[in-house]
């Protein structure tokens, strides 16, 4: 298990913490109908789609509300197995029967995909968006890996292809409820620093895990206090089409401020180091150690549970308003005349 270390200066917050739900829900209902609102992402994903899966046999594992299965069909794929383990997966099947000419290639199966024998041939694209909020907490890696090798071929191809993470440290101010890290929809950004080179971009679907340490660093431009780092990503989802949590309205970055802010100054070299390992217990627990130039390091150590998430919709709406969503979203799309006989009305089928 990660643990801080003891030699150097810490701020040490994974020892009091107590195993609650995880603040962000992907099996409740407001969380999907927010990520539909995210309209450049599913164009991202529905560009990507158009070019891969036409006459193809498709897997998504983790189909929330349905929709990236629908855009498969949409895109004339020739068989769609969707995936779904939370109280979601009824919804997705509301969502498919909405669209019944559309869907048809489509079989719904409610799992846990790990405990699955899905006895399939095998599938010619596999495809998950259990990307979260930090990158890899959802369990991306391990779950696009685990399928390739179980039902996949040798050019079977997986989407997203590529995963990078990004630590920017902060030289603004932060404000943070008992100085936790948090989820915002707020862009905060380095100013006075210029980032000198990162981790390259881990490739799915061959390894369970990213290669550790991730580390990025940053050259001071000008004399700054150094606050806190954010974390982003961006994920490549096929030939250079990526989508990013870095500035997006739908998709909050994690803050994780520090307790005392540090004075850096002009030329000095700003150090970060991101690891992280799966518990058994409190989800995920992530280690972050920043340097600053020659000062004792700031480590903080937290896990994916208690990264506080207010802004985050929780209270769960209908069902059907996740199939109006799914509605809303494609007749957004700029692919949509692709989508022949689709009808985009509010109505919605019982």
């Amino acid at each position: 298990m990660l643990k801080c270390s003891t030699n150097k200066e810490k701020i040490s917050r994974s020892e009091h913490v107590q195993a609650i739900v995880c603040p962000v829900d992907f099996s409740n209902t407001a969380t999907h109908a927010f990520m539909l609102r995210n309209v450049a992402k599913y164009q991202h994903f529905s560009d990507t789609l158009s070019t891969l899966v036409e006459n193809k046999r498709i897997l998504e594992i983790g189909t929330g509300s349905g929709i990236l299965s629908l855009l498969c069909a949409l895109h004339g794929a020739k068989k769609v197995v969707a995936v779904e383990r939370s109280q979601m997966a009824p919804i997705a099947r509301k969502v498919f029967e909405n669209f019944p000419d559309e869907s048809s290639q489509i079989e719904l199966i409610e799992g846990d995909f790990y405990k699955l024998d899905l006895s399939q041939e095998p599938f010619d694209v596999i495809l998950s968006e259990t990307i979260g909020y930090l990158g890899y907490e959802e369990d991306l890696a391990l779950i696009l890996s685990t399928a390739k090798q179980r039902y996949g071929h040798a050019d079977t191809i997986v989407v997203p292809s590529h995963l990078q993470m990004y630590l920017e440290p902060l030289d603004e101010s932060i404000e943070s409820k008992n100085g936790q890290p948090f989820l915002t929809f707020e862009n905060f950004h380095a100013h006075n620093l210029a980032q000198k080179d990162l981790s390259e971009a881990f490739k799915l679907g061959f390894h369970p895990q990213p290669h550790f340490p991730i580390i990025t660093r940053w050259k001071i431009q000008k004399d700054a206090t150094i606050t806190g780092v954010v974390l982003y990503f961006k994920s490549i989802l096929r030939d250079g089409i990526q989508i990013t949590n870095r500035s997006n309205p739908f998709w909050p970055r994690c803050v994780v401020p520090f307790e005392v802010p540090k004075f850096g100054r002009y030329g000095e070299e700003v150090r970060c180091e991101y690891n992280f390992e799966r518990t058994e217990v409190l989800g995920y627990s992530f280690r972050l150690q920043t340097t600053i130039g020659k000062q004792p390091m700031i480590e903080v150590c937290f896990n994916s549970n208690n990264i506080q998430a207010e802004e985050i919709p929780s209270i769960p709406v209908s069902t059907n308003t996740i199939v109006q969503a799914v509605r809303h979203l494609l007749s957004k799309l700029d692919c949509k005349h692709k989508f022949t006989g689709i009808e985009f009305s509010t109505e919605v089928r019982k």
